[in-house]
């Protein structure tokens, strides 16, 4: 670790350990390695809530941050600050991209990150904020409320010189978004070890859809949260299509902090995923999920059904409002190709049964695949322009 960009920090509290390094890179020129380097700082309060920057951690640096790695150093620092912790003392970094995760602990408040920042004399600090997947919330959530409410978070914003954030929500609609990616490379599900170094090798998409055995698969846990309105209609809709569908009810990696009596390993999972011609997800707390995702990097099709409230993820995927993703009633390859968004989005999941039986798909299954698997490409690679252009 490199002390010196630490000094504010350090002179504030000697007393408190250096942050763990868990990546670096160097760009392969070597004109560019001397450029300054990109910090990126998680925070977490203790070994129990690595879970929250770790479900994002590969996909950030593999993906997110693909184009920055090549053109500036970059290393990635966790920062160990147990409750209670004081935002005077924590490790903060010039020319940095301030990870802050809204289900973790510490609890940080970007304004007053943002002040002490500039109270340190430092500059030039980016904020990713993480995991703010109900910003409808009541300000008394302590996950996704914020004092004030969305008209305070976005003047807290306003406080920093770039911010991207995951999820889409219309109040928050002036910043950018960030696709939420898969979750299955760093979980606590898995054996609870900090994340040393990063993979960053390609993953594999399986084969054909047509290649695959399974027409459609979901594992997760049967009442997530409690009970969701839109699993239960999922889980009902499956009911009947026991020869098509595979269903595996317990906690799946993508979902953590979940009993389940029995748990798929990561290996199963994947496995399960790039067997599947379709693979259903239904919305959580949000209608973006990490199953959408790995479903995406497994080659397989996600499907999901209309979001009720106008928070659809779907907007800046899609590029505009108004376009209208692939339906149960429609089949043919000029929706997709006219819309550029293809999803498969039911109205309805009682509309499942129709869609995964109708003659009209079975010949467009391959065809379909690679639609979605360019369009993600795209996504990602618009991501990793948008972070080269923030942080370069």
């Amino acid at each position: 670790v490199n002390v010196d960009i630490f000094a504010p920090w350090q002179m504030l509290s000697a007393k408190r350990r250096p942050p763990l390094e868990l990546f670096h890179s160097e760009p392969e020129e070597k004109d560019l390695a001397r450029r300054p380097s990109l910090t990126v700082l998680y925070y977490s309060a203790s070994e129990e809530w690595d879970a929250y920057w770790s479900l994002y951690h590969r996909f950030l640096v593999h993906d997110l941050l693909s184009r920055v790695r090549r053109a500036r150093p970059v290393s990635v620092l966790l920062d160990r600050c147990p409750d209670p912790c004081s935002i005077s003392t924590i490790a903060m970094a010039k020319d940095s991209l301030v990870v802050i995760n809204a289900h973790a602990s510490p609890r940080l408040d970007p304004r007053a990150y943002s002040e002490e920042f500039k109270r340190r004399g430092l500059s030039g600090a980016f904020l990713f904020h993480q995991n703010h997947e109900k910003p409808w919330a009541r300000e008394t959530d302590w996950r996704n409320g914020y004092p004030g409410g969305n008209e305070a978070l976005s003047a807290a914003y306003g406080s920093w010189p770039g911010v991207r954030r995951h999820y889409v929500y219309q109040g928050l609609s002036n910043y950018s978004y960030v696709p939420l990616g898969p979750a299955w490379h760093a979980h606590p599900h898995l054996p609870k070890a900090v994340v040393s170094q990063v993979d960053l090798t390609a993953s594999e998409t399986g084969p054909l859809a047509s290649q695959r055995a399974t027409k459609c698969f979901f594992a997760g846990a049967e009442a997530q949260f409690g009970g969701t309105a839109d699993r239960e209609a999922m889980l009902l809709a499956t009911k009947s299509l026991l020869g098509s569908c595979e269903v595996h009810l317990g906690s799946a990696p993508p979902e953590p902090n979940e009993p389940a009596a029995q748990p798929l390993d990561r290996e199963t999972y994947l496995l399960k995923l790039r067997g599947a011609i379709f693979a259903l997800a239904p919305a959580g707390n949000n209608p973006e999920t990490f199953r959408h995702w790995e479903a995406l990097e497994s080659g397989s099709i996600p499907v999901s059904v209309r979001p009720a409230r106008e928070r659809s993820y779907l907007v800046p995927w899609c590029g505009r409002p108004e376009a209208r993703p692939f339906q149960a009633k429609i089949w043919s390859m000029g929706d997709f190709i006219r819309d550029r968004c293809p999803v498969v989005i039911l109205d309805s999941w009682e509309d499942l049964a129709g869609f995964l039986h109708s003659r009209d798909v079975a010949p467009l299954v391959d065809e379909i695949q690679a639609l979605v698997q360019k369009w993600a490409r795209e996504i990602k690679e618009k991501a990793a322009i948008d972070f080269e252009e923030l942080l370069v």
